[in-house]
């Protein structure tokens, strides 16, 4: 098995390169059709590349050389990348060099013998080394392998200037490789990142607010939002909140369960009742209170205590006594169950809060998994009770508090970013049609008074335009043009200028 897997791993470091993630992609760039614009008619023809295609030439064209020319390459950039490391790690050996050498051959020192320390002094003895000493110590380091290793690689640098324009190209092609990695592509280590560059998913958020329970809500509140220049910032928190509320609204909004931690929605019980599978016993009618107490529902285990909810909203909505099968009765008892989940489901949370293990308890997601596919079958009964008689439906959901809400259908579901353009472009109508009804209340406030004033200047100007006319005709009296005390309408002399426009027609066209 490890000789199949050696040439695999030396496979996918060489030629496949370095993925750890199968989500980057099938190879080192992604591929995708680009659409481009289409401007030529011919096109149009759904055999117009088959027949463009017959017209190619059958001689060999030549192959255009894509290889990169030295020339197009910037070596200098390359050397002067390769001169900046030399610089790099030929600056501390030698500081570190001069740093070691800097002290003297003659420097005190300590020895240790059966835990008995001397000093090489003839002042003080048996003397503990102190601080300064250790420091001073590991200071002096000796010629080792950082220093070996710095000095092969300034080695190496040295020798790319003497390597010949193809190393150098191959050695430039490298480092594009890996800046390309490093700045675009990332190192993804692990496949549950997601499928972008950046992880995002949607943070489901505690709901707290039974107002949230209406359908419309978000909806609401969006147009209640000031039109400033905070309104698009805004709009996209309601969106996040709008996305982040959806799952606890899908378990408890039908239910009306939001804020409702007390009861869960289910009917109080008498606890000095007999179990549900105790009742109607004769023996135990007439038994003392002690023995009545063992059996009642105050020491019933939390079965007994399921079942009894079950009865009692089954009790609600059925028929008769003997109704179990009717879409009333499955009602009722899915709606307890649901309601008895959303209690055992939100214990676990508080459970899993309050735990300081680490890492925390796993979400009870064995009951939240069935407790959805219960909600919706119970939606769907609901719509087929509502079907058959729509007085039994109304009886279900007001018996068991329950809010029926009709589901969107999938084309008409609005994401994120669809749900903020649709609420902005519903907010611009609804600004439009108010600022037009303003328009039109001011434009009705005193229209009488404005009407006299328009009548009374439409006559002034009426007046104004015969006094002008009757001005232009004076004009008109003194040169001449026409005459004055005209009965009926003044026609000029068509006929006898249309004798002298024929004569002159005839004396001059040859």
């Amino acid at each position: 098995m490890s000789f199949n897997l050696i040439p695999q791993k030396y496979y996918y470091l060489c030629f496949r390169q370095l993925h750890l993630s199968n989500i980057l992609g099938y190879g080192r760039f992604t591929y995708f059709n680009i659409h481009k614009n289409v401007t030529d008619p011919a096109r149009q023809d759904p055999d117009y590349f088959e027949k463009e295609a017959k017209k190619l030439p059958l001689e060999e064209s030549k192959k255009k050389n894509n290889n990169k020319r030295v020339e197009d390459l910037p070596l200098k950039f390359c050397d002067y990348i390769m001169l900046m490391f030399i610089l790099t790690w030929l600056v501390w050996p030698i500081m570190s060099f001069i740093q070691n050498k800097s002290y003297t051959a003659n420097e005190e020192s300590f020895y240790s013998n059966n835990n008995n320390y001397i000093k090489q002094n003839n002042n003080k003895k048996n003397e503990r080394p102190t601080f300064n000493y250790f420091l001073k110590k590991s200071s002096e380091k000796k010629f080792g392998g950082t220093e070996v290793i710095s000095i092969l690689f300034i080695v190496i640098s040295w020798s790319i200037f003497l390597f010949p324009v193809q190393i150098k190209v191959l050695f430039w092609e490298a480092l594009e490789s890996f800046y390309y990695y490093l700045c675009f592509r990332q190192l993804h280590l692990s496949n549950i990142l997601g499928y972008g560059r950046f992880t995002y998913f949607n943070i489901h958020k505690n709901v707290t607010d039974p107002a949230r329970q209406d359908p419309d809500y978000f909806e609401k509140e969006a147009e209640k939002l000031p039109l400033d220049a905070r309104y698009i910032d805004q709009l996209k928190i309601f969106g996040k909140e709008k996305i982040g509320s959806e799952r606890q609204l899908i378990f408890k909004a039908q239910d009306n369960l939001i804020g409702n931690s007390t009861d869960y929605g289910l009917p109080r019980l008498n606890m000095d009742e007999p179990k549900l599978d105790y009742r109607g016993i004769d023996a135990l009618e007439s038994a003392p209170e002690s023995v009545k107490k063992i059996f009642s529902l105050a020491h019933a285990s939390s079965r007994d205590m399921n079942m009894a909810w079950k009865s009692e909203m089954i009790k609600k909505v059925r028929r008769d006594d003997l109704d179990g099968k009717s879409l009333s009765a499955k009602i009722g008892w899915a709606t307890a169950t649901i309601r008895n989940w959303n209690r055992v489901y939100a214990e676990f949370e508080v459970q899993r809060n309050t735990s300081t293990r680490n890492p925390k308890l796993p979400r009870a997601t064995w009951i939240s998994h069935p407790l959805y596919l219960l909600i919706n079958q119970r939606r769907k009964w609901l719509r087929l009770l509502r079907e058959q008689s729509e007085e039994d439906f109304q009886r279900c959901i007001n018996e068991l508090r329950i809010s029926y809400i009709v589901q969107k259908e999938p084309e008409h579901v609005k994401t994120r970013k669809v749900w903020s353009e649709v609420q902005l472009k519903r907010r611009i109508a609804i600004e439009k049609e108010k600022q037009l009804d303003e328009l039109h209340n001011r434009l009705k406030d005193n229209r009488e008074e404005k009407m006299h004033a328009i009548d009374k200047e439409a006559k002034a100007l009426a007046n104004e335009l015969r006094k002008e006319k009757e001005r232009l005709h004076q004009l008109d009296i003194i040169e001449k043009k026409t005459v004055s005390n005209i009965v009926g309408e003044y026609e000029p002399n068509y006929i006898g200028e249309m004798t002298e426009i024929v004569d002159n027609a005839q004396l001059f066209v040859h």
